[in-house]
């Protein structure tokens, strides 16, 4: 049972190859519609070809067939529930490109750049409702299916309910006892429930008992949230392409970055580095409230996010039990804290 959470593919390559299969000559839906292949092509396959050619890290994927095996099956997950997390993920991102006015998504033009809002914005729809479809496929029970079903939409309603509030509340309109509060809603309402699907989805589907499905659910809840943190802290990082860099700080985005601020900081300092950031408006301003924020905070945003990950693994690994897929996510996490590590180089103690 070596390497459990493996794919023998990538879950972008396999996602495609689902995609090609969907709209083929010999496909149901092709078949009812009576079209030519290149109508289909240009509407929607294009586009998610185009955005899935760059596949993200695959961690999430690999927690859906975590759960699955720590609900006690030995075969492999069914692909699809992989591809259902991988099309939730990627559609909430072009979304999120066209709503933060993103023109870069994983080193290369985001997808509205490329082909326009009306058909990104469309297609990144589109991917939710086909994830949907997806559970149709998988064969499930009929009580299980539902409670895929309903896990699914729970977190597309609570993700958008949290980019909502991230596209309307401005960090500069806060005062220094909202931020923290705000902050840890919105990021436990888009990343985190995302990633407590991708945690819980797999046990969901195979069965798995309630407090399984419960501390998947709380430990990617947690993983989700500290991801969100190491992001934010990547957002300053002198790696970063230029268009990127600092963005939170330009769109006024209340970040855990902010957040740490001003839980740690006096009034007056708060006060002082948010009158900065309202001030914004040349590059040379927003590297100046950049290295003031830098050496305000230091390391404590990474020792935090770091603390947050080292906690929720041991209390997963406590509840479940000692499992060799546990052994894999363990190396799999550190994988991924390390690839942030470049990115938050530049938080360090200047004490």
């Amino acid at each position: 049972m070596a390497m459990l959470l493996q794919a023998t593919q990538p879950h972008s390559t396999l996602l495609l190859q689902m995609l090609e299969s969907d709209f083929s000559s010999s496909s149901t839906f092709a078949q009812e519609y009576h079209l030519a292949a290149g109508f289909w092509n240009e509407a929607l396959l294009d586009p998610a070809r185009t955005f899935f050619r760059t596949p993200g890290k695959g961690f999430r994927a690999s927690l859906v067939n975590l759960g699955w095996h720590l609900a006690g099956r030995e075969e492999c997950a069914p692909p699809e529930l992989a591809i259902i997390l991988e099309a939730l993920h990627g559609g909430s991102l072009i979304v999120d490109d066209i709503e933060d006015n993103s023109s870069w998504r994983r080193g290369k033009p985001a997808l509205h750049v490329t082909h326009g809002l009306p058909l990104a914005l469309n297609t990144g729809n589109w991917l939710y409702f086909w994830a949907l479809s997806l559970i149709q496929r998988l064969g499930l029970p009929g009580a299980v299916e539902l409670k895929v079903s309903r896990a699914v939409s729970s977190t597309l309603l609570h993700c958008h309910s949290g980019q909502a509030l991230d596209l309307s509340v401005r960090l500069t309109d806060l005062e220094q006892a909202e931020v923290l509060s705000v902050v840890s809603v919105i990021s436990g309402l888009k990343t985190g429930r995302l990633m407590a699907l991708a945690a819980s989805l797999g046990a969901i589907a195979a069965g798995g008992s309630k407090s399984l499905v419960e501390s998947l659910t709380v430990y990617g809840q947690q993983v989700g949230v500290a991801l969100q943190m190491l992001d934010d802290l990547g957002n300053f990082g002198e790696q970063l392409d230029p268009i990127k860099r600092y963005e939170d700080l330009r769109n006024d985005r209340p970040s855990w970055v902010w957040a740490w601020l001003a839980e740690d900081l006096s009034c007056c300092y708060f006060n002082s580095l948010k009158k900065k950031a309202q001030a914004v408006v040349e590059p040379y301003e927003v590297q100046s409230l950049a290295d003031d924020i830098c050496q305000a905070l230091g390391a404590r945003g990474t020792q935090r996010s770091n603390n947050i990950l080292d906690q929720s693994f041991r209390e997963l690994c406590i509840k479940a039990g000692p499992h060799q897929g546990l052994d894999e996510a363990r190396q799999q996490l550190t994988q991924l804290r390390a690839s942030f590590i470049g990115s938050t180089r530049v938080w360090s103690d200047h004490e």
